[in-house]
């Protein structure tokens, strides 16, 4: 269960802070989030808005499953560097293990992407 709001900013630049999902009706998540799926993988990630220890939350559901939510956001990253959330994962696959790369058993997973050349993203993240 992902439970929260993303924020992106830093303290010199107000914060891009997203719709939390506490505000959002119960059901599908709200636009502009967007799922996103594989088209060789035939069962889906479910993402829904639900009520949870006296909190609405996105509750994140995966059996054999793999999907993205998705959101764009615009920002200018030298002033707004830094990415906040929480989350919650109440259940581990038993084949979970995070010392190794192999597999693809992850609980929960953020991913960032960015609209630049990855010649332009090489010297910020220390790739050769």
């Amino acid at each position: 269960m992902l439970m929260a709001t993303l924020v992106a900013g830093a303290a010199a630049a107000a914060p891009i802070v997203l719709a939390p999902f506490s505000d959002a009706p119960h059901g599908a998540p709200p636009a502009p989030w967007r799922l996103v799926t594989l088209p060789k993988i035939a069962r889906h990630t479910n993402f829904s808005i639900v009520d949870r220890d006296g909190a609405r939350v996105l509750q994140v559901e995966a059996n054999g499953s793999y999907s993205n939510l998705l959101h764009r956001v615009d920002a200018d990253l030298a002033a707004a560097p830094t990415l906040n959330w929480r989350w919650r994962v109440d259940v581990l696959s038993a084949q979970t293990d995070i010392t190794r790369k192999e597999g693809d058993d992850l609980p929960a997973r953020l991913c960032v992407m960015f609209d630049l050349p990855l010649s332009r993203l090489k010297p910020r993240i220390g790739w050769p």
